[in-house]
């Protein structure tokens, strides 16, 4: 007379493999999870950094190197660069008049401020914004920096504190560090770095993910230099 049904090894066998396919399963399954998790973050760190990147060129290609002037700031504990950087610009480029026919200079209406949230405490990251900036006094616009630029009026926490401002944009909510450096050959360098705290797995721990750019751009709106 032959048995059916299965032995108890048999059937402890197909839990184990059970089981194991069971872990194999979840172990790829939260590999995907970290790996799009990842993509993800890279993606947003990498879009802050060219949303920066193309409005900083953009801005200083279109301006003069005589009228753009820095303000050397560090973060509140001291530790991070977070300077200011102010840009004379026009307003709206596709008007017909924002050239000047007769010499061939924009006509500047006002300037492009770019400066980080300063809050209390030293925090690793804060924000960036990209502000218009209308002087009460435009006579000489554009021959020079924007004379009131300094930390007490326009690096303020937020930019609706300060009248001369007309609006804002913020660029990113991860800088660590801005710094601006006038290089040689009449060009404006601009360092930036970002960072996404926790943002990747490696193992047991979260790390970091940091992504640092430079721009280096010569205005190309240059004036004649007189010796």
């Amino acid at each position: 007379m032959k048995r059916s049904g299965s032995s108890l090894i048999e059937v402890m066998f197909a839990l184990g493999m059970l089981a194991l396919l069971t872990i194999t399963f979840f172990m790829i399954l939260d590999l995907s999870i970290r790996g799009f998790q990842n993509a993800l973050v890279r993606h947003n760190i990498q879009s802050d950094t060219q949303r920066i990147s193309y409005r900083l060129g953009e801005d200083l290609r279109r301006s003069h190197y005589f009228t753009i002037s820095n303000i050397e700031l560090r973060s509140a504990g001291n530790n991070y660069d977070r300077h200011a950087l102010c840009i004379a610009a026009v307003k709206d480029w596709s008007q017909p008049n924002a050239i000047d026919p007769i010499t061939s200079r924009p006509r500047w209406d006002g300037y492009v401020l770019y400066y980080c949230q300063r809050k209390s405490g030293d925090e690793p990251v804060t924000r960036l914004f990209r502000c218009w900036l209308k002087p009460a006094s435009p006579q000489e616009l554009g021959q020079f920096a924007f004379p009131s630029l300094n930390p007490a009026i326009h690096c303020k926490p937020d930019p609706n504190n300060v009248s001369e401002i007309e609006s804002f944009s913020m660029l990113s909510d991860i800088v660590e560090s801005f710094s601006t450096t006038p290089s040689s050959n009449s060009q404006w360098q601009v360092k930036f770095k970002l960072r996404q705290h926790a943002a990747r797995k490696l193992g047991t721990k979260t790390v970091d993910d940091v992504l640092e750019t430079t721009v280096q751009m010569r205005p190309e709106n240059t004036f004649p230099v007189y010796y």
